[in-house]
């Protein structure tokens, strides 16, 4: 276990992934990684280029610490994938009113809440138009479509 610590630790060791992932994935190291064991092994790669480009740390528990910060990353990154391919999947008003209520997305709905029923329907029904013509990638262009239709309604009030 020491050698594999000094390894893993070394700031002049020559790494790469696949390196890395296989000093990580020594049972020899002692580090408890059921999170990211639970990851694809693309998940796991990425896990492991992010620790080549971070400072090198001083202690094992260090490394726990961001092997850990990290697997939490890559599950909340795919988390959000899912999220958003589920509003891609949404195909009436009252599937997306519930797919957006995903906490992985990090919608900003606070002008939307206050918006009366009739006037969310239709920010809903805008959204799908604009989903229909160009799926969503990121939750910044649901958001983005979110606000512009919000903004259409606030501009239909006060006009």
């Amino acid at each position: 276990m020491l050698q594999l610590h000094q390894d893993l630790l070394s700031a002049d060791q020559e790494l790469d992934v696949p390196k890395l992932r296989s000093l990580i994935e020594d049972p020899g190291l002692g580090l408890i990684l059921v999170g990211y064991w639970s990851l694809s092994e693309e998940g796991k790669d990425r896990v492991s280029q992010t620790l080549l480009g971070k400072q090198r740390v001083e202690e094992l528990s260090e490394c726990q610490d961001l092997i850990n910060r990290l697997v939490q990353q890559e599950r909340d990154s795919d988390a959000r994938g899912q999220a958003i391919n589920e509003v891609n999947l949404s195909m009436d008003v009252l599937r997306l009113r519930e797919t957006l209520q995903s906490p992985y997305l990090g919608l900003v709905l606070h002008s939307y809440s206050s918006l009366e029923e009739r006037e969310r329907e239709w920010v809903l029904m805008k959204l799908l138009e604009i989903k229909n013509a160009n799926l969503f990638t990121t939750s910044q262009d649901i958001q983005d479509a979110f606000d512009e239709a919000i903004q259409v309604v606030w501009n239909r009030q006060f006009n």
